[in-house]
C-alpha cells in the first residue's frame, strides 16, 4: 500500500533519536517512515524541543524568544488576554499548564513547578468549587504573577538560550550514550539532563576562563579540559 504515510510514534524522547531513526529509515537501516510524532516527550520537555526547527529544518527564526524569560514574558500578556476574556481565575489551570514542565531538568524545576501551581490554586478545585470571583483591577495581573515565578530560578536556567540549550542537549546525548555504554541504568530524563547541565556550565566556565588566559594549566589545551571533563 504505497499511498499509505507511516510515521513512528511513540517512545522518542530527543532530537537525536528522531534524527537517528530518520537517517536509518532513509539508509534502510531500520523501517520505512515518513516522519516522527512527538508527544509526551515535548511535553515533559518543552524548552529542549524548541530547538526541532532549527536543527531539522535549518529555521533559525526565535519570533524573539531567545530565552525562557523572553516566553514566559510573551506567555503572559496572552494569559492576561485569556483570563480577562473568561472574566474570572477559573480558567487558570488550563491557561497556566503548558508551563509546568517549563524548567524540567534544571536544578530546583520543582520550586517553579510549585510557584505554577500556587497561581492556579488561586482558581480554587472542581472539588472546593471553582472562584467565579470577576476580576478586580487591584489585583496582580497572571503576567505580574508568572514574572515573579521567575525567581524560583536560577538566572542561568532563566537566561538560557536556544543556541545554549542546544549545546547542552548534546551533552545531554553525550551523557546518555556514556551512562548506556558502561552499563548504566538512566534513572531519568531528569537526571540525564541535570548532569548534563552540570557538565555543560564547567565546559563554558572553563572556555570563558581560557579566554582570559587563567584556566590553561602549562601544555594544555582546549581539547584536554573537554577530556577533563570527560564529555
Amino acid at each position: 500500500m504505497p499511498h499509505l504515510k507511516v510515521h513512528l510514534n511513540g517512545g522518542v524522547n530527543s532530537i537525536k533519536e528522531i534524527l537517528s531513526a530518520v537517517r536509518d529509515s532513509e539508509e534502510g537501516e531500520g523501517p520505512p517512515i515518513d516522519g516522527v510524532m512527538v508527544g509526551r516527550g515535548i511535553v515533559s520537555q518543552p524548552w529542549y524541543f524548541s530547538s526541532l526547527d532549527r536543527v531539522i529544518y535549518d529555521d533559525g527564526a526565535t519570533n524573539g524568544i531567545e530565552t525562557r524569560r523572553d516566553l514566559v514574558r510573551a506567555y503572559g500578556v496572552h494569559a492576561d488576554l485569556e483570563e480577562a476574556h473568561e472574566g474570572s481565575k477559573r480558567a487558570r489551570r488550563r491557561i497556566l499548564r503548558p508551563l509546568h514542565t517549563l524548567f524540567n531538568g534544571e536544578s530546583h524545576a520543582k520550586r517553579w513547578r510549585q510557584a505554577i501551581d500556587k497561581i492556579m490554586n488561586s482558581a480554587g478545585s472542581k472539588r472546593n468549587g471553582y472562584s467565579k470571583k470577576e476580576l478586580s483591577e487591584d489585583e496582580p495581573k497572571l503576567s505580574e504573577l508568572l514574572e515573579g515565578a521567575l525567581d524560583a530560578m536560577s538566572e542561568e536556567a532563566v537566561g538560557r538560550t536556544r543556541e545554549e540549550t542546544l549545546e547542552v542537549l548534546l551533552v545531554q546525548d553525550e551523557v546518555a550514550e556514556k551512562a548506556r555504554r558502561e552499563g548504566k541504568d538512566v534513572v531519568s530524563h531528569d537526571s540525564v539532563a541535570r548532569e548534563a547541565i552540570k557538565l555543560w556550565d564547567a565546559e563554558r566556565k572553563a572556555m570563558r576562563e581560557t579566554e582570559e588566559g587563567e584556566a590553561l594549566s602549562p601544555g594544555e589545551t582546549e581539547d584536554d579540559i573537554l577530556a577533563r571533563l570527560k564529555i
